[in-house]
């Protein structure tokens, strides 16, 4: 990093931004060991009376945005090892969204679930950075940090099923919350 301010301190920012999809449909089949394995990891057990649930999907989407600014400082030994510190700030926002949908073409029967979870948070980031210089342009560089952020969380959940010649049945949860949380960074 260029030196930009005062006796050979850094300032640097980056910004990153991730945007995972991900969407999977599968038959059932009759086969009960599948369904024995799709149903328990979203439903409340107390839905298991939906028996002849054929067809499953999903979808996962994640939204990940991280910004921070950074102060470091250059430690150079032998012309080959550099040993830069940092320290700084930085800023987090988490957005993940996992939905489920258990059908029946028999029965008409079906089940859902849809959980949203919110994170924005703000603070100190430190760390280090190691560059060494194995020959011209050719050079081996290990990067770790930790973050401390404090920041406001929303959840939500949502389950319905009906089964057949049953009313719909509808579950809703929501929490907001107040989090600090760590977050590790390596490269």
């Amino acid at each position: 990093a260029p030196s930009l301010l005062w006796k050979c301190w850094s300032l640097s920012s980056s910004f990153t931004y991730l945007r995972p999809v991900a969407r999977n449909s599968t038959d059932i089949l009759d086969d009960d060991e599948a369904l024995d394995m799709l149903l328990p990891t979203a439903l409340h057990g107390g839905y298991s009376a939906i028996e002849d649930l054929d067809v499953a999907s999903g979808k996962w989407d994640l939204k990940y945005k991280d910004f921070d600014f950074l102060f470091s400082f250059d430690f150079t030994s032998e012309d080959c090892h550099i040993f830069s510190p940092f320290i700084g700030v930085e800023i987090l926002r988490l957005d993940h969204d996992v939905h489920f949908n258990y059908n029946s073409t028999t029965s008409l029967g079906f089940a859902s679930v849809r959980w949203d979870g919110d994170f924005f948070g703000a603070g100190l980031k430190a760390g280090a950075s190691y560059h060494f210089d194995l020959a011209k342009s050719f050079y081996l560089k290990a990067k770790g940090s930790a973050s401390i952020l404090s920041g406001s969380a929303d959840y939500s959940f949502r389950q319905r099923r009906q089964a057949t010649g049953i009313d719909p049945d509808q579950t809703n949860f929501r929490l907001d919350s107040d989090e600090s949380i760590f977050v590790p960074g390596f490269q």
